[in-house]
């Protein structure tokens, strides 16, 4: 089978690369109704830096296509907290975090791939809810400084560093090399 740019394998799982299936193969589950469908190349992010490895590009890009929200903003935010494996967006596990179970996709609930899968997701919704309270908010400035106010708070009781006021700054800086548009 040949691959041709704009083209992804779509499964019962979802939106999967020809690269991430192989890396992930041995440990899959079946992927039933297997079908080529072609994207729009403005609904993913192109290589621009050599920031995430190709896995990590695929999880996020599938993330913000399954969740509806902007895959550089997610992108931005990821290269933002840097957090070590388990913590890379930065979302600290909660009582809810931790009794997940995965990704509800055609009618069932399908585990996460590994670690990096959840964050992605969970920073995924938090910013579609925090979009939507801010569309409904009277908040005089922009999303970026809204999610601040909401994902990163400046004077956090678990920011003793007070790192959190650059948050911002840095998910703007990051948002500018990843954006389409």
């Amino acid at each position: 089978m040949k691959w041709f740019a704009g083209t992804v394998l779509v499964g019962a799982a979802g939106i999967l690369s020809p690269l991430y299936l192989s890396q992930k193969l041995e440990t899959a589950r079946p992927i039933e109704n297997l079908e080529i469908k072609t994207v729009r190349k403005t609904d993913l992010i192109d290589y621009k830096t050599d920031d995430f490895s190709e896995q990590e590009y695929d999880i996020i890009n599938y993330t913000a296509d399954r969740v509806g929200v902007k895959p550089a903003l997610l992108m931005a935010i990821r290269k933002a907290e840097n957090g070590r494996e388990g913590l890379e967006f930065g979302i600290i596990p909660t009582k809810a975090y931790e009794e997940d179970k995965g990704i509800f996709e055609n009618g069932k609930i399908r585990e996460y791939n590994d670690e990096f899968e959840k964050q992605a997701s969970w920073c995924a919704w938090t910013i579609k809810k925090n979009l939507e309270r801010y569309k409904n908010s009277d908040f005089n400035g922009d999303f970026i400084s809204f999610l601040q106010k909401k994902y990163c708070p400046i004077g956090a009781e678990n920011d003793p560093k007070g790192l959190n006021k650059n948050w911002e700054n840095n998910v703007r800086f990051y948002l500018n090399i990843y954006k389409t548009n």
